[in-house]
């Protein structure tokens, strides 16, 4: 694969340790669900994640739902009582915990089996003298995820070195430090790292980028790299929204661009729905979409963002996870204190260019043609899915303000 179009993102899911003592044991019933369940709740998981960041961010919002549920499916597996209630409900697990391991693993090797464009990988880091993990919950991350248990002695230098190089080493050294240190309470780190890199199907040729005005909220202009192509392409224009999907030279993943209508922000679109009626919308706007000529225009970018998504989990109705005093991760296994999550970080890299299949530059551009397309133009913010076609499960979301903005 050529290193066009990249994408790379590593989450991190922290626990710490404090003074009250949990013992209690909760057997949990195996619920038999189907693919299409579990897809349909990654998707409303999502989507829900992306409506709350949404909200509480007034810049670029750009996350990857798939890594995230990852390391919260891996977490789950220690949860108990109401911690692990509330946990099913943000991951809309209710009627298919712990089938979830299970179907994951049938999910995500379907995937990988499909297509070299994505990878991921998971690790627990743990230390032994804070923490004594259960046999069952080593089998879940070994089975289920390909999660390796590593133990380090936390208050060494050394652990700190091996989380970031192994971190760096998955990214490709896009993602080189995620912990600055390693405070003295935290006994687990439980990590995903997802990474894709693809090319366009239809790529834009590189001569036809110029600079040209981006429109921000704040209706100031500002110039940006904006890449264009005059050829096929899959959309809908309509008085709400206009919508592009671009797909992958694989075949097996595309990306969709919504662009909500002059009159009406991002935000103000986004905030209109909720998880159920934006699956509605999502899975709806497929067959919404045309296969003709179209002028479209993208600007070029290479973003990072990184956030703490404590709040938007608790905002969503995880919150005993993150309380010292409420929280149940027994399941874990034998601690001196009371496990609890203490922050959830989410670090993103994106890079979207011009180049994609092979030679696309030399038959983008149409001779002869008398007619005029449409055109669609992203000049304001916007909205993008980049999704696995097959099951329609998002594996990012991003919801563009600023091009340039980092």
């Amino acid at each position: 694969m050529k290193n066009h179009v990249g994408v790379f993102l590593i989450a991190i899911y922290i626990l710490s340790l404090s003074a009250c003592k949990t013992e209690e044991k909760q057997n949990n019933e195996f619920l038999d669900a189907s693919a299409e369940q579990f897809e349909e709740s990654l998707i409303k998981f999502g989507f829900n994640q992306f409506i709350e960041m949404s909200n509480s961010e007034d810049k670029n919002v750009i996350i990857s739902p798939l890594s995230i549920a990852t390391a919260l499916y891996i977490t789950i597996n220690g949860a108990n009582n109401n911690t692990l209630i509330e946990m099913k409900e943000v991951l809309f697990l209710d009627s298919i915990y712990p089938s979830h391991n299970a179907l994951y693993r049938e999910f995500i090797d379907g995937v990988l089996l499909q297509s070299e464009n994505l990878q991921t990988e998971s690790k627990v880091f743990c230390d032994p003298d804070k923490l004594e993990l259960d046999n069952d919950f080593i089998e879940n991350c070994d089975k289920y995820y390909e999660a390796e248990v590593q133990h380090l002695n936390f208050s060494s230098q050394e652990a700190l070195t091996t989380i970031n190089d192994w971190v760096s080493d998955v990214t490709e050294e896009r993602i080189p430090e995620v912990l600055e240190n390693i405070n003295s309470d935290d006994v687990m780190f439980l990590i995903n790292a997802l990474y894709f890199k693809g090319d366009w199907d239809n790529g834009f040729p590189v001569q036809a980028t110029e600079l040209r005005d981006f429109t921000l909220r704040t209706d100031e202009k500002i110039q940006v790299n904006m890449m264009s192509n005059d050829t096929e392409y899959k959309f809908a224009i309509n008085d709400e929204y206009c919508a592009v999907e671009m797909p992958f030279r694989d075949s097996i993943f595309s990306m969709t661009f919504i662009l909500p209508s002059k009159e009406e922000t991002t935000k103000n679109f986004i905030n209109k729905f909720n998880s159920d009626s934006f699956l509605k919308f999502y899975l709806n706007l497929n067959s919404e979409m045309k296969n003709e000529r179209l002028l479209f225009g993208l600007p070029k970018m290479e973003l990072k963002t990184k956030y703490m998504l404590k709040t938007t989990l608790m905002n969503l109705g995880m919150n005993d996870a993150f309380k010292s005093g409420n929280a149940d991760f027994s399941n874990f296994g034998k601690s001196s204190g009371n496990l609890f999550l203490t922050k959830v970080l989410h670090d993103v890299f994106i890079k979207i260019d011009e180049q994609g299949v092979e030679g696309a530059a030399a038959t983008t551009v149409g001779v002869g043609v008398t007619s005029i397309p449409p055109t669609i133009l992203l000049n304001r913010p916007f909205i993008f899915i980049l999704k696995h076609i097959d099951s329609n499960v998002p594996v990012f979301i991003g919801e563009i303000s600023n091009p340039l903005e980092n």
